[in-house]
């Protein structure tokens, strides 16, 4: 008879027992079907090397006198090149045709061999308005085009802007006015003044006796495109000058870069006098008698010879008739006189006023004389007196 506590430990260690036995023969058939991962060790003949990858231009851009460029792929283990950027004026204000184009300046560096990374050149664009700018494979070339071109950039077709300058001004007394232009030119012009000097002497020379008046505010400032005013002051000065000129205020005249000027010269201080009064002269209206004229009386002009004819005195001749034919023979004859005409001037015409009484009386006295003439003639006359 098998003890009950035998009974009960048979009961529990026999399954227990069998357990184990289970637990363990199954896990030594799981090791031994378990596959072996572990790689085996490997020999350096056996390494396969890497591929080598070659470089290249990935990202290029070119704006104005700056170009960068990108050589890659990331890795890549070669260089690219040469490289180079150069910048060529326009001056026909285009691209074409490339033989007018004329070199600016090269990148220093160019043709240079580039590895992996990111780069830039730089080359000057001077003062060309139009221009082009080139990033290309291979030696500094100093006339496009290029044949490996990588980037470009350019400008064409820009008209340069005209400078400002001043293209009109005046100068009144006081005040200046000038202006700046033409319409649309760019950029300003000055400094520009405006100065007023007194002139003690009256006149503007010598320039070292002018005495400066006044400044004008703003006095050395520049100025844009448009019409622009100053002012000074010419105190009580009867004589001045007015300068406006380049440049900053300046107290003694001559100015090297005059604009314009006026002035005022010779003017003398004049006294004071109360103006005189003058009453207005009174004109009596002249009072002309009528011009009273007495009639011109003229002596008749006397010609003696009208008046006494010429008189031949001559002894007749005496025919005596007697009985007989006798002949007597005339008497001796007495010759011929002739008295010769006496032509009186013509009396002087009497002044047209007063009384002709005395020219009457004149006139009768010259017939006096002139009958008593003709009577002593005739009694001369032989043969005539009785």
């Amino acid at each position: 008879m098998i003890p009950a506590r035998f009974t009960r430990f048979s009961r529990i260690a026999g399954p227990a027992a069998i357990g184990l036995c289970t637990i363990y023969f199954g896990a030594g058939s799981a090791i031994a079907e378990t596959p072996d991962t572990t790689a085996p060790p490997t020999t350096t003949a056996e390494t396969t090397a890497a591929p080598q990858v070659d470089c290249e231009i990935v990202a290029a851009d070119v704006d104005g006198g700056t170009a960068t460029f990108t050589v890659g792929p990331d890795g890549c283990s070669t260089q690219v090149g040469p490289i180079s950027f150069s910048t060529y004026a326009l001056p026909t204000g285009q691209i074409l045709p490339y033989e007018d184009q004329v070199l600016i300046a090269h990148a220093a560096g160019n043709g240079s061999l580039w590895g992996a990374g990111s780069h830039t050149l730089t080359a000057s664009l001077g003062t060309a308005l139009n221009w082009q700018a080139d990033l290309y494979f291979g030696e500094s070339a100093d006339q496009p085009p290029h044949p490996n071109m990588i980037a470009v950039d350019a400008q064409t077709g820009q008209v340069a802007a005209t400078p400002c300058g001043i293209v009109d001004s005046d100068v009144e007394s006081g005040t200046a006015t000038f202006t700046v232009g033409p319409e649309g030119c760019t950029g300003e012009v000055g400094p520009i003044s405006f100065s007023t000097y007194e002139l003690p002497s009256g006149q503007i020379l010598p320039y070292e006796e002018q005495v400066l008046i006044a400044h004008a505010a703003g006095n050395g400032s520049s100025y844009g495109a448009g019409t622009h005013t100053l002012t000074a002051s010419l105190g009580s000065a009867l004589n001045w000058q007015a300068d406006l000129y380049f440049g900053v205020s300046d107290d003694q005249p001559p100015h090297p870069n005059m604009i314009d000027v006026d002035a005022q010269t010779g003017v003398v201080a004049t006294t004071t006098t109360a103006p005189a009064t003058t009453a207005p002269a009174t004109t009596a209206p002249a009072t002309t008698a009528p011009a009273t004229t007495a009639p011109a009386t003229t002596a008749p002009e006397i010609e003696v010879a009208s008046l006494s004819p010429t008189v031949s005195v001559a002894a007749p001749t005496v025919s005596v008739a007697v009985n007989a034919n006798v002949v007597v023979a005339p008497a001796a004859q007495t010759p011929t006189t002739t008295t010769t005409t006496t032509t009186t001037p013509p009396v002087q015409t009497l002044p047209q006023t007063g009384s002709s009484t005395p020219g009457l009386v004149g006139i009768g006295g010259a017939l006096t004389m002139l009958g008593w003439v003709v009577v002593r003639l005739a009694r001369r006359a032989p043969g005539l007196s009785t």
